[in-house]
C-alpha cells in the first residue's frame, strides 16, 4: 500500500513538472511576459475572427489584428521583452518577426518593409523599435498584421487588453 502511495505521489508530481513547466512562472513574470502595448500608432482595421475574403475561399481567419498607419514611416515596437526567434521575407508579407517573450506568450508581425532594426537571436525591451510598415508584398497600403500566440494558439488581443479597446 505504501508503495502504490508513493508512486502515485511521484507520478503526480512529474505530470505537474511537465504541465506546469520546470520553472513555475509567478504571477510578476507572467505580466512582465505578456505582450501590454499596441505595436504601433496606426488605426485598426480588422480584428481577430472570421470576415469575408474576395478570393476563394471566401471565409478567411484573421488570427490577429490588422493596422494601418497614421504617419509615415510607422515605426513597429516589441509590445513585451523577449528574443527574437525568427526573420522572415515572404513576397507577399513582406518581413515577417517572430519575438519569443516567454511565459509561453509568441507575437509575430507581418509587412515590416526592408527597415528592419533587429536581427535574430537579438533580446529587446518592450517598446524597442522592431522596424517600420510600409507597402512590401502585394498591399496597395501600408499595413501591419500583429498576431499573438499563447501557448501556440491565437489569441484576441480584446481578450487579452480589454481596457485598450474601448467597450462599443
Amino acid at each position: 500500500m505504501k508503495i502504490n502511495c508513493f508512486l502515485t505521489l511521484a507520478v503526480g508530481l512529474i505530470m505537474a513538472a511537465l504541465f506546469t513547466g520546470a520553472h513555475a512562472q509567478t504571477a510578476e513574470t507572467e505580466k512582465d511576459c505578456t505582450p501590454s502595448i499596441f505595436p504601433a500608432k496606426g488605426f485598426i482595421i480588422q480584428h481577430y475572427g472570421c470576415y469575408f475574403g474576395n478570393e476563394w475561399p471566401y471565409l478567411k481567419f484573421n488570427p490577429g489584428i490588422r493596422m494601418t498607419r497614421r504617419t509615415k514611416p510607422m515605426k513597429v515596437i516589441a509590445t513585451a521583452p523577449g528574443i527574437v526567434k525568427f526573420i522572415e521575407k515572404k513576397e507577399n508579407l513582406g518581413y515577417i518577426v517572430t519575438i519569443d517573450h516567454g511565459c509561453g506568450y509568441v507575437s509575430r508581425y507581418r509587412y515590416i518593409d526592408n527597415e528592419l532594426n533587429v536581427k535574430e537571436g537579438q533580446t529587446v525591451k518592450r517598446s524597442d523599435v522592431i522596424g517600420s510598415i510600409g507597402t512590401e508584398g502585394s498591399q496597395s497600403e501600408p499595413l501591419l498584421v500583429y498576431i499573438v500566440e499563447h501557448n501556440g494558439t491565437p489569441i484576441d488581443l480584446r481578450d487579452l487588453l480589454p481596457e485598450l479597446f474601448p467597450k462599443q
